[in-house]
Parts: structure tokens; C-alpha cells; sequence
């Protein structure tokens, strides 16, 4: 027989004023991209963080293994010349494309703040970075493959293809995005526009129109499948598997079958299958260090030539160390940690302005 007890009574009665229970904070990354961001700027989506991260590896791998190649370390093999031309075939497009799934948020919040903010992620970055790199290839024009020249200097202001050409391009793209959505015009019209501009630029041999038409097809792309795009990282696992696995055989027997110029349909499958492989690592352990790479991924781009090719110049030239085996792994970790160490650092010393200029307009 159960007795009755003072204490046993007095808890029982306690419990109906207990708290209710007080939700985990986030530790994962796939539960931090639903909290609000900062006022002005578009929720963080870790699925295209991710994919912004391998996009960004695969840049990194591919300026390394192009050098490499260009300097004679690496023998230009089919296979060796097939695996740059894969990388190539869509990972700067992908970049472009991701860039276009944030820009709507992004320029509803006032066409002078978006140019604003624009020019000081962009634009500023692009110049400062563009002059150090410069000078730095001028000083050590010795032990590198290029050979910059005046003029060169002169394109960094406003050239698209100077050596931060896809930032300046980015950034005209944004221009003429935000007025044309000041203007009502509907975002559907921008791809045929872009590959209007693409078409008439191949017809006139011009490298410039060319790259615009390019470029703004993968951007107004990515502004016209935000939804579809999203919600597809998000689906199973089969699902993106199966994504993956299509995609990449397209993009791997199209770059094999046409090495110097791989078939523009490489494009949005290699878009494709870079989006299904980020949607199932978003779960893996090496999510969090995409993420990282991914969140990083303006610095990086600035930062990972300098470093990679100052460690290449000790490597090879004083090191004599000329194995690709060694090469490409230590050039690729010196690339990417080194520029997300330096960006730490900077942000330590009050120096975010190295990388860019936080603008604010009332």
C-alpha cells in the first residue's frame, strides 16, 4: 500500500509549475541557416554554402594544377589535361549562378543601398587585391609563368578580365540587375537578354560581350530557379544521389570527348551535380569545413595565389622539390587555410577593410 507522505504531495503539486522545456541551441550547421540574419541581408542557406565551398576547392585545385601544368611539373597528359578542362567546364559558372539565387533579397532593400553595398564587396575588393597581386607578380615575375605589363594594371580599374575580372563582372551584373528590377522588368526576361548578348557578342568576335552574355545567363539563371534550387538540395538522398551521379557522367564524357572546349551543356549539369553532392554532405562531418570554405569563399578567391604561388616559388626553387604528388596536396591546403587564417587574423586586428568596406546608407 502506497502511503501518502507531506513531501511526496508537495512535489507532485510543484510539478505542474515547472518550466517547459527550453529548445537546444543549434549545433549543427543545417540548424543555424533558419535563424535571422543581420537587417539588409538574405538568410543564409548552408546547402549553398557547402556548394559554394566545393566550387571555391575546385578553383583553388584548378589554378594549382593549371600552373603545374604550365610549368612543366605535371606532364600534359589526356587524363591530366581532361581533369582541368572538367573543373573548368562549370565551377566559376556555378559561382556565378549561386551569386544569382541571394540577389533579389538583396536588391529589395533599396537600389542605392544595394549599389553601395555591392560596390564595397565587389568592386573595392577587386581593385585593392588586383594592384597587390600586380606588384607582387612584378617582383617576383622571375619565378612565375606570367608576365604583367602596364596595361594590365590599368584593366584592374575596369576590365573584366583583369585578374579579378569575375568580381568586376559580378559586380556590372549587379548594376544592371538592380535597374532593371527598378524598372519592373521581370526577372524571366534577363536569360534570354543574357544569352542575346552572348550570341551577338560570338557573332562580333568580342571577348567582352561574350563574357557578359555568358556570365549573366548563369546569374539571371540562378535568379529565375531560386525556388527549384533550394528546394532540390533538400530532397532525399536517392534523389540527390542519383543527380549527382547523371550529372557528373555528362559533365566527365563531355570534357573527355571535347578537351580544348567542353560542350556548353557541361555547364548546368556540372551546376547540377556540384548542388546534389553538397545536399548529401550537408549531413557528413566535412559539412562544417565546406561551410567554412564556402562562408569564406570572397577571401579565398582574393588571397589563395599569393599564398599558393609564394609557397610554390620555396618549393620548387629553393626546396627543388618538383614531385606533383607532394605539390598539389601542400599547395592546396597553404591556398585555402593559409587565406582563411590571414582573414581571422585580419578581423583580429580590426582589419576587415583589407577584404571589404562595410558601407552603410541611410
Amino acid at each position: 500500500m502506497c502511503v501518502r507522505t507531506p513531501i511526496l504531495t508537495e512535489m507532485r503539486e510543484l510539478r505542474q509549475y515547472e518550466p517547459k522545456a527550453i529548445p537546444p541551441a543549434p549545433d549543427t550547421v543545417r540548424d543555424f541557416k533558419n535563424l535571422d540574419p543581420a537587417p539588409g541581408l538574405p538568410i543564409r542557406e548552408c546547402g549553398v554554402d557547402i556548394a559554394r565551398g566545393l566550387a571555391i576547392l575546385l578553383m583553388v585545385f584548378g589554378h594549382i594544377w593549371g600552373g603545374l601544368m604550365a610549368s612543366g611539373i605535371i606532364s600534359r597528359t589526356p587524363i591530366h589535361t581532361g581533369l582541368y578542362s572538367w573543373i573548368y567546364a562549370f565551377h566559376m559558372p556555378a559561382l556565378m549562378f549561386m551569386a544569382g539565387l541571394f540577389l533579389v533579397k538583396s536588391a529589395d532593400h533599396g537600389l542605392l543601398p544595394f549599389v553601395v553595398r555591392r560596390f564595397g564587396t565587389l568592386y573595392y575588393p577587386a581593385v585593392l587585391w588586383g594592384l597587390v597581386t600586380a606588384v607582387s607578380l612584378s617582383t617576383f615575375r622571375a619565378y612565375i609563368n606570367t608576365d604583367p605589363s602596364r596595361r594590365s594594371l590599368w584593366n584592374i580599374f575596369y576590365h573584366p578580365d583583369s585578374s579579378y575580372g569575375f568580381l568586376l563582372t559580378l559586380f556590372y551584373l549587379s548594376l544592371i540587375f538592380a535597374c532593371a528590377r527598378a524598372a519592373r522588368i521581370p526577372s524571366w526576361l534577363l536569360p534570354p537578354v543574357a544569352v542575346a548578348a552572348w550570341y551577338l557578342g560570338l557573332t562580333a568576335h568580342n571577348d567582352v560581350a561574350i563574357g557578359f552574355g555568358s556570365w549573366g545567363l548563369w546569374l539571371t539563371l540562378g535568379v529565375v530557379l531560386r525556388d527549384v534550387t533550394l528546394s532540390a538540395t533538400r530532397r532525399s538522398t536517392s534523389f540527390l544521389t542519383g543527380m549527382a551521379v547523371v550529372s557528373g557522367a555528362v559533365v566527365t564524357v563531355g570534357t573527355a570527348l571535347h578537351q580544348e572546349a567542353p560542350p556548353l551543356i557541361c555547364t548546368p549539369f556540372g551546376i547540377v551535380m556540384l548542388l546534389a553532392c553538397a545536399g548529401l554532405l550537408e549531413r557528413s562531418r566535412l559539412a562544417r569545413v565546406l561551410e567554412i570554405c564556402g562562408t569564406r569563399s570572397l577571401e579565398i578567391y582574393l588571397l589563395h595565389s599569393l599564398i599558393w604561388v609564394a609557397c610554390r616559388i620555396v618549393l620548387v626553387h629553393f626546396l627543388h622539390i618538383k614531385v606533383p604528388e607532394i605539390l598539389v596536396p601542400v599547395l592546396l591546403a597553404s591556398g585555402v587555410a593559409g587565406s582563411i587564417a590571414a582573414t581571422r587574423l585580419a578581423e583580429r586586428l580590426n582589419m576587415s577593410w583589407a577584404f571589404r568596406l562595410r558601407l552603410r546608407v541611410k
